[in-house]
């Protein structure tokens, strides 16, 4: 999936899907300066269908039970028989079903201005857009696949799937528009932490033939220096250089 390039934070912003919502990602998964663009939890009934759906019509064949026994029983007979049929039959499939809600509310997906985050319970796992090979939807699902360019760059964790490194985001709402958004955004952020780079090296570069000095703050050309009696051109106070080793 491609996505497209975007000139601003702004022109991303506009694409943003319709499902994010802010507060599913806990900031305690956040790095120093971090800014969330994306947030989501997967739907409940995508992420853990058999436990939900095995669940419900157990529930409703022994709800059914105990409506038919309240109709043919006594009083007495009915009581016993409804607090045995919830005890026994109807609340287990209900503890499941809540617990499949509830892993789906303990599991946010997140795209930041750094990386791709997956936050399972306690567990948190993320990919830094460097790293990332590429995003997909797997086939016609709401699966949308991170694929890890440098499998040893990022930490083991279950939540990596399949021979080629993965991060999954599983059950995802109007999964195409997320991924497109997704690859956009590590186009975007990928080619500005470059750029960046780029320009600390120049910075670098150019400061290599120089010295500061201490007393102004500027920075002095090493060929404007006396090498018997090395002195700041602006100030006129004398540069002192630490010894080879000495930083």
């Amino acid at each position: 999936m491609s996505g497209f390039l975007p000139q601003s934070e702004t022109d991303l912003q506009r694409t943003r899907p319709g499902s994010n919502t802010p507060g599913a990602l806990r900031t305690n998964a956040l790095l120093g300066g971090e800014k969330v663009i994306y947030e989501d939890h997967p739907r409940a009934l995508g992420l853990h269908p058999v436990l939900f759906w095995a669940a419900l019509p157990v529930a409703l064949l022994f709800g059914a039970v105990i409506v038919v026994g309240a109709t043919t029983s006594s009083g007495a007979e009915v009581l016993v028989l409804g607090i045995f049929g919830t005890v026994v039959f109807v609340l287990p499939p209900v503890v499941v079903m809540a617990y499949a809600v509830s892993s789906a509310r303990r599991t946010a997906y997140a795209l930041t201005d750094q990386r791709v985050i997956f936050q399972s319970g306690d567990e948190s796992v993320s990919i830094p857009y460097d790293q990332l090979g590429g995003v997909s939807v797997r086939g016609r699902s709401s699966t949308i696949a991170f694929e890890i360019r440098t499998a040893a760059a990022v930490p083991r964790s279950r939540l990596f799937r399949g021979t080629t490194p993965s991060l999954l985001w599983k059950a995802v709402r109007n999964a195409p528009a997320v991924a497109s958004y997704a690859q956009s955004a590590s186009q975007y952020y990928r080619l500005r932490l470059q750029q960046t780079q780029i320009r600390q090296d120049l910075i670098k570069a150019s400061l290599e033939d120089k010295v500061f000095c201490q007393y102004c703050g500027g920075f002095v050309l090493l060929s404007q220096l006396n090498p018997k009696d090395p002195r700041c051109p602006r100030c006129y106070a004398p540069i002192v250089v630490a010894p080879l080793g000495v930083y």
